[in-house]
């Protein structure tokens, strides 16, 4: 055992070894079972914090669509008492999934975003009545508005064939699926309509078409700090993309 005499006693919590490794190479191992002696190395010799690592199931689906939305749900379910988190955001075209989430999901602020009105025929939404009287008589919140990543871009598309910023970045979340795309655009969604805690992380829930089949960690953002956001953690996604 060293002890160091300008630390005293403090130091004595500190055991090194002489470990021998194959062609004469020599370390020493310097074992450790003080906090308060780790804090004094730290600030006196400028040693780092060691990184934690932490290993975390992750729920992969061998093909994307909505056979995978109850497991998506029960995974997202899981993980988000297992981290304490409260605001769950979930895409729902016609209801069906976001009734379903609100079922699971009691006690949280569960926020229902849809498609725009008008993404399939003018002047109309594919959010069913009846999805929608039950989501809210669950507590649940609906959010149907412009889309977080599209939008007015998708009409230049539309009308002069070209592609602008905000379609591109989709384009690129999509290498990653559909259904993770959809949840960094539905959080930043239900931040601007300020459905959802800005400063906590929450769980998106999104699908590929219809259904759910990705749920993801995030810390939220608006749209005007998009790039800022943090993808936390995969809970669960398809192995491919449609």
């Amino acid at each position: 055992m060293e002890t160091h005499a300008k630390h005293g006693p403090e130091l004595k919590h500190m055991v090194s070894h002489r470990v021998k490794y194959p062609q004469q190479m020599q370390c020493r191992v310097i074992l450790i079972d003080s906090p308060s002696l780790l804090l004094l190395l730290e600030s006196e010799f400028g040693l780092a914090k060691e990184s934690t690592v932490k290993r975390e199931e992750i729920l992969y689906f061998d093909t994307p669509g909505k056979q995978n939305t109850d497991e998506t749900i029960k995974a997202a379910h899981k993980r988000a008492k297992d981290l304490g988190l409260i605001d769950i955001v979930v895409a729902s075209t016609s209801g069906d999934t976001g009734f379903k989430a609100c079922e699971v999901f009691r006690d949280f602020n569960v926020v229902v975003v849809t498609h725009h009105a008008g993404f399939e025929k003018p002047g109309e939404s594919q959010l069913l009545k009846p999805n929608e009287d039950k989501i809210r008589s669950m507590g649940g919140k609906i959010f149907t508005g412009i889309h977080g990543l599209s939008g007015v871009e998708r009409a230049i598309r539309f009308k002069w064939n070209t592609i602008e910023p905000q379609e591109i970045i989709a384009d690129a979340l999509r290498i990653f699926g559909n259904g993770t795309k959809v949840c960094t655009e539905i959080v930043i969604m239900a931040a601007d309509a300020g459905l959802i805690q800005i400063d906590k992380d929450v769980v998106a829930i999104a699908g590929s078409g219809s259904g759910a089949d990705t749920a993801l960690v995030i810390s939220p953002v608006h749209a005007n700090n998009f790039f800022a956001m943090k993808v936390k953690e995969i809970i669960c996604k398809p192995l491919v993309r449609e």
